[in-house]
């Protein structure tokens, strides 16, 4: 964005007025419970991109997804277990760098993303499933 507003003599803010940021929204064809109020927001605004799957792929492979999941009594559903430290595993990473290259996104340039925030997220989870050690980010 830096070099496409030098070139047409705008400022950053006028670029990003201009701009229009649109997500990809990944949503599971099999889960029929009521989506997050402001992800149905954006998504009735156009700000987010529904894609329909059969299965989340970093969800359904412990090789993509850095967290750990142990079964609830309701076996339709798995609670997060924050592992320590993170299971960002090579797969996953292969998995990143392929998904940028499809976006035009150089895949050195992208990582895991909300590590922190998915150890916040873990107050949602009841205690007996906690690890007792302090997640750590590898």
């Amino acid at each position: 964005m830096n070099s496409f507003a030098g070139h047409a003599k705008l400022t950053n803010e006028e670029v990003a007025a201009k701009a229009r940021y649109v997500q990809i929204g990944v949503e599971q064809s099999t889960f029929t419970k009521a989506r997050n109020a402001e992800y149905e927001r954006k998504r009735a605004e156009g700000l987010i991109l529904p894609v329909r799957v059969n299965r989340i792929v970093t969800m359904d492979n412990p090789l993509f997804c850095p967290v750990r999941y142990v079964p609830a009594a309701d076996a339709s559903r798995n609670l997060p277990v924050i592992a320590n430290p993170f299971n960002v595993s090579q797969e996953y990473m292969l998995l990143l760098g392929s998904m940028a290259r499809i976006a035009g996104t150089d895949p050195d340039l992208v990582g895991p993303r909300n590590l922190v925030r998915m150890i916040e997220h873990q107050k949602y989870v009841p205690k007996r499933y906690w690890y007792s050690e302090a997640p750590q980010i590898a």
